[in-house]
């Protein structure tokens, strides 16, 4: 038993691509979905504010 679970405490390489369909999860999708459209959190897509701003100053450098 703790040969199975030692196989999932092993880290993989970076950018090693996974097999897990974790952006198909239902629950997961909702959740991150929720966290982009959601205006005063700053956990998935910033803040208004900010977006505002970086837009305003991405104009000025690159017109």
């Amino acid at each position: 038993m703790f040969n199975e679970l030692k196989k999932y405490t092993n880290k993989p390489n970076l950018y090693t691509p996974s097999t897990n369909k974790f952006w198909d999860d239902e629950h997961i999708s909702k959740g991150m979905l929720a966290a982009h459209l959601n205006p005063n959190w700053d956990a998935a897509t910033r803040k208004h504010e900010f977006l505002d701003r970086s837009v305003n100053w991405i104009s000025k450098i690159a017109p």
